[in-house]
């Protein structure tokens, strides 16, 4: 009864935090010993006391209430922060899944009620024209034309304000690789195609942001090896140039903003070793990612299994949507594959994302 008390802040001697009571709607008492309490969301809470259910009782025979919470999870159930959700694809290639994330996962987010921002090069945003044979790397170079008619494309300044989001996807390519200069390994993630005009003139708005940095601190121009849309030689013997952000970039417009209230999904090879090297959003709420050099379009696949579990009637934790994604693509016995972090001592293994929902849990 005192906790019900403190939820709806009737305690002076022993107020709420802020975050709590920013995000607390109120809680309810039922004797003798059961509470509720709601999130301005609309998610709610049930803890039921010894009195009303046997430790041997099946919460999720429930008629009326969703049991959501794993019984092998010990973490407190929480959900992201808002319903803002950002799909960034910098990759453009022509790939089978690219619909899958940009068009089929952003419809099942709106389905839900998410807000969606989607900015990506594929979908025949762009052509790819052939150039020159690049005698230095021994392949044939592409631009990038993009279709004077597209919208929501992708570009550097899109990465800046990563951190009002509750939920951030991003496929790209990545990439670790030895610097003589500095002697250690450096870290990059696409941004971009280099984009140009069918006249060959770079694209404005990407011009503007290679402009505002001319020491090159922030970003670096990059291959990516591809087959082209139409013409498909064997692989790696054509590629495209991109823009690809440093760790300067990652220094001052993403480490030190706030992600303890979000999902990051990352989806490209070494994305997962840059969490764990570079500390690469280091305090999200939940962090995805695939390890080493991965078959990128297989695995957006994987992707959208593992937020259609988070998004289905009778949802999933992030924790749960990873295990069922994993055990059923058995990814642990190929060499790519996708890891998690939940935070210290898996603390943020029941996430949620926001909906109408109920959990249930049994106070053993």
């Amino acid at each position: 009864k005192k906790t019900v008390d403190w939820l709806n802040n009737q305690l002076p001697e022993e107020p709420l935090p802020e975050h709590i009571a920013e995000a607390i709607k109120g809680a309810s008492f039922s004797p003798p010993d059961s509470m509720e309490y709601t999130y301005k969301n609309g998610l709610s809470y049930i803890i039921f006391g010894e009195s009303y259910l046997s430790e041997e009782e099946d919460l999720s025979s429930s008629n009326d209430k969703k049991n959501l919470l794993n019984s092998s999870q010990s973490s407190v159930p929480t959900i992201v922060k808002n319903k803002e959700v950002l799909l960034l694809g910098p990759v453009c290639e022509d790939w089978s899944y690219n619909d899958t994330i940009f068009t089929d996962l952003r419809a099942d987010f709106q389905s839900k009620g998410f807000t969606v921002t989607y900015l990506d090069a594929g979908g025949g945003k762009v052509t790819h024209k052939p150039v020159r044979y690049d005698e230095d790397e021994k392949m044939y170079e592409y631009s990038c034309i993009i279709d004077p008619n597209a919208t929501h494309l992708v570009r550097p300044d899109d990465f800046k304000n990563l951190d009002q989001y509750g939920v951030i996807y991003i496929n790209a390519h990545g990439d670790i690789r030895f610097d003589p200069d500095l002697g250690a390994n450096r870290m990059y993630i696409q941004a971009c195609p280099y984009y140009v005009d069918t006249e060959g003139n770079i694209d404005g708005d990407l011009k503007a942001f290679i402009d505002s940095d001319p020491d090159k601190l922030y970003y670096k121009i990059g291959v990516i090896p591809f087959r082209p849309y139409k013409n498909k030689p064997t692989y790696y013997t054509c590629y495209y140039n991109s823009v690809l952000l440093t760790e300067k970039f990652y220094d001052e417009y993403i480490r030190p903003k706030d992600f303890s209230g979000s999902i990051v999904y990352l989806n490209g090879c070494y994305m997962w070793n840059m969490h764990e090297d570079f500390d690469v959003f280091s305090n999200a709420k939940v962090f995805v990612g695939t390890n080493d050099a991965i078959i990128l379009n297989e695995m957006q696949l994987y992707s959208y299994y593992f937020f259609s579990k988070m998004l289905a009637d009778t949802p999933m934790s992030a924790r749960d949507a990873y295990n069922k994604t994993i055990n059923y693509y058995s990814l642990h016995d190929i060499g790519s594959t996708i890891f998690i972090d939940t935070g210290p001592s898996d603390e943020n293994d029941s996430t949620y994302l926001p909906g109408y929902v109920t959990v249930t849990v049994h106070r053993k």
